[in-house]
């Protein structure tokens, strides 16, 4: 058996002694066999046979000898390779449960920093849903959700995803920044808004006791001519209107009501006094000129006839009733407290 040692790794050669012999032989062959003819004739036939087998028996002799010579090394390769397979089998006894219970470890490990990531995770997309959460709430609320956003600890508390909080808090932080200055000038504007509408209110409420007012104050012109008990209802009407509608304009609003009230009451006497003298003119001649005349003055659009009828009508009333001339003025005064103008009647 050759030695391994005959191998050199350096040249991927083998010092062995049949092939150095034969490696001296290869320059004879070459020369003898190495130019060939340019082809095979009756003359060089046995040449070519004789060259033919030397070269054949060689190569044949090389390829038992590399046979010969690598079969230890192949069984001892075997054997090696047995003995090393019954060494690997028993070294997988020992490690075989050293590796289970190292697997176990390792895969708690990955589970338990699966699970970590996981539990971080949830708290990365707790920190994106921040602007989820700010949707419909006001300035205060957005401000407190900001405030919040602030005190998480990206830098130490999300360990694996860190980078990952740190970025979601920065990315919620300018969006909520955006959102808080969007909401609080929409509240400017609707605190803007809603004192101009106040104000607006303010200014129709007043108007509209100015309004109540300026209707008391018309009230005894539009029952100039009316009934007595058409009158007296009026009085009981005004009478029980409450003035606290008129909020801080309850003083103008009852003096109103009295002026009214005066005005109406004289009204009234005045209806009643033109009720009890009514039969009376219908007896006298002068008393069915003074209502015809009356009525003719009604049917006719100039006003210049009512004072006229009423003058008239009045001064009959005074004289069938046999007021004095104090009484009558009295009388004469409460028209004129009313816009008619009697000094055409004279």
């Amino acid at each position: 058996m050759e030695n391994f040692n005959a191998y050199d790794p350096a040249t991927d050669s083998v010092n062995i002694e049949l092939f150095t012999k034969t490696e001296a032989g290869l320059a004879a062959l070459r020369e003898q066999y190495g130019t060939l003819p340019a082809e095979v004739t009756n003359d060089n036939y046995d040449w070519f046979k004789a060259g033919a087998k030397t070269l054949s028996s060689t190569r044949t002799a090389i390829e038992s000898a590399r046979k010969e010579i690598k079969q230890p090394y192949l069984d001892a390769g075997r054997a090696i390779d047995n003995e090393a397979k019954r060494i690997t089998a028993e070294i997988k006894k020992i490690e075989a449960p050293l590796a289970a219970l190292k697997k176990g470890w390792d895969d708690r490990l990955k589970r338990e920093k699966e699970e970590r990531i996981a539990r971080l995770q949830k708290k990365v997309d707790a920190i994106k849903a921040f602007t989820t959460r700010a949707q419909g709430m006001n300035s205060e609320g957005i401000a407190e959700l900001l405030e919040s956003l602030e005190a998480i600890d990206t830098e130490n508390d999300f360990y694996d995803l860190k980078r990952e909080a740190i970025e979601a808090q920065a990315a919620a932080r300018d969006r909520l920044a955006v959102m808080l200055d969007e909401r609080i000038q929409f509240e400017l504007a609707e605190k803007a808004k809603a004192k101009a509408e106040a104000e607006l209110e303010k200014v129709r409420e007043a108007q509209k006791i100015t309004d109540a007012i300026s209707a008391i104050r018309m009230m005894p012109t539009h029952f100039f001519g009316k009934p007595e008990q058409e009158i007296r209802n009026e009085i009981d009407r005004l009478s029980n209107l409450p003035t606290s509608n008129f909020a801080d304009r309850e003083a103008e609003a009852q003096a109103a009501i009295d002026v009214a009230l005066q005005q109406l009451s004289m009204l009234a006497e005045q209806a009643k006094m033109m009720a009890a003298a009514a039969p009376q003119v219908q007896e006298e001649p002068e008393a069915v000129e003074a209502v015809e005349a009356a009525e003719a003055a009604e049917a006719k659009p100039e006003t210049d006839h009512i004072p006229r009828t009423l003058g008239l009508a009045l001064n009959h009333f005074c004289t069938v009733k046999g007021i004095d001339a104090d009484a009558q003025d009295e009388l004469t005064d409460i028209l004129v407290s009313f816009g008619v103008d009697l000094s055409k009647a004279q």
